[in-house]
């Protein structure tokens, strides 16, 4: 099953539940009722429990859920709802305030009132310790945090324990901070961006320790460099990320973690310009998209295996198409995102990452929809799209291996039996028309 957040006009902002089909899709439970909401934050799964932050009457706090009907209990009140959720080794930690006097400060639950503790007073007294960044990666969670009297903000690292919550190095020593954000890793190396007043924002590493955190390489010489902004994106053995070396703008990198195997991948806008890559997806563990802008072509989308990296397609050849969300379905090389294509508004694309099978699948609107939020649920994906009059809702579709189209400008359609069909309309099929696909009359 997919859960989400929504309001359906009655309830307010409350829990639901889809299999991807009309009738599996509905309320799970009115956690604050009436017309009041009770979600007031992302959903986050762990353990097997789905934790949510919300609103029970007119306290806020958190809430747990099995799933199921009836399934969702209240956990713990705070002064706000928890942020900065993640999952971590089967429970679930966050930032929060009880009102306590500690301020907002690290916390962690097993999704019993008894179990949901106050793990450290990060910044001791009624002062938040301003921890940004909450992240769990390479076994520990890592975040930036107030870390002395002086308030600076450096890298901290915690197992969930008092005793494991710890500084681990003051980068940036005095009152300035180093603020250590966008953690990522490649292989068992913790990866970050760091600041310093001798080299900027740089890439940083970490193994939990003051001598195990150094940083990567100084690849912005001058002392202005802001690299790895984008995050960390783990392909082969190295992690992709945006830097700029101060002459080639904002273009793709990579690192295994050593100062020699941090390089430029692609100058994919020559010259001191940047072609400023983002909307990162990794597909299969084979190829990461993303999108770029060459100074010609526009904004759209690019694909890299680690040893060509090429345009996918000009989807929009007078402009930009703004691709976003690629999705990867698991079935081939097939993705879905959105995109603009030439003279059209943003809708719903799919690509098996070559240029001949990179097509527009649905305008869903004459404006173009927005299709967004793609998720898996059961058997189908989900994503949340506008139609018009209907304004943003939840759709639908199947997916299923249909072999190889005959040329380029057919389009495949998934009948709700699973039946595959071939269209060769210019644009693609609005999802809901009906489309004669072999003019058989039905």
């Amino acid at each position: 099953y997919g859960y989400f957040c929504t309001d359906d006009g009655i309830y307010g902002k409350e829990l639901w539940r889809t299999d991807g089909t009309t009738a599996g899709t509905f309320l799970l439970q009115d956690l604050n009722p009436g017309y009041r909401s009770g979600c007031d934050g992302n959903i986050v799964s762990s353990g097997g429990s789905l934790y949510i932050p919300g609103i029970n009457g007119t306290d806020f706090g958190l809430w747990r859920s099995n799933g199921q009907p009836g399934g969702t209990v209240w956990v713990k009140t705070f002064n706000a709802a928890p942020q900065q959720l993640v999952a971590y080794n089967g429970i679930v930690c966050f930032v929060a305030d009880d009102g306590g006097g500690a301020g907002a400060e690290l916390w962690c639950s097993n999704g019993t009132t008894g179990g949901t503790y106050l793990v450290k007073d990060v910044y001791p007294g009624s002062l938040p310790a301003t921890i940004t960044d909450l992240t769990a990666v390479g076994g520990q969670m890592y975040f930036g945090g107030r870390a002395n009297s002086t308030g600076d903000f450096e890298l901290w690292k915690s197992n969930g324990s008092l005793a494991g919550t710890v500084v681990v190095r003051d980068i940036w020593p005095g009152s300035s901070g180093s603020f250590p954000q966008n953690f990522g890793a490649v292989g068992s190396t913790v990866l970050f961006t760091a600041t310093t007043s001798a080299d900027g924002t740089e890439v940083w590493k970490t193994d939990g320790t003051v001598g195990g955190t150094v940083m990567v390489k100084d690849i912005n010489t001058s002392g202005s460099g802001a690299n790895g902004a984008e995050g960390f994106y783990q392909l082969g053995g190295y992690a992709y990320f945006v830097g700029d070396d101060g002459s080639s703008g904002r273009e793709l990198w990579r690192t295994d973690g050593t100062t020699g195997n941090t390089t430029r991948v692609a100058d994919i806008r020559p010259g001191s310009s940047a072609s400023s890559p983002r909307n990162f997806a990794l597909i299969n563990g084979t190829h990461l998209l993303f999108s770029a802008d060459d100074g010609s072509a526009g904004r759209e989308p690019w694909i890299t295996d680690g040893s060509s990296t090429t345009q996918l397609l000009d989807i929009s050849p007078s402009g930009s198409s703004d691709p976003v969300g690629f999705f990867a379905t698991g079935v081939g090389n097939q993705i879905y995102f959105r995109a603009a294509a030439e003279g059209y508004a943003a809708g719903l694309w799919t690509s098996d990452l070559t240029p001949g099978g990179t097509m527009a699948v649905s305008l869903l609107h004459p404006e173009g929809g927005n299709p967004s939020n793609f998720a898996f649920a059961g058997s189908k994906i989900v994503f949340t799209a506008s139609a018009g009059v209907t304004g943003t809702e939840l759709w639908s579709f199947g997916q299923a291996d249909c072999g190889d189209a005959p040329g380029s400008g057919y389009h495949t359609l998934l009948a709700d039996g699973g039946a595959c069909h071939r269209t060769d309309e210019v644009v693609g099929p609005r999802l809901g028309s009906l489309i004669d696909a072999d003019d058989d009359g039905q």
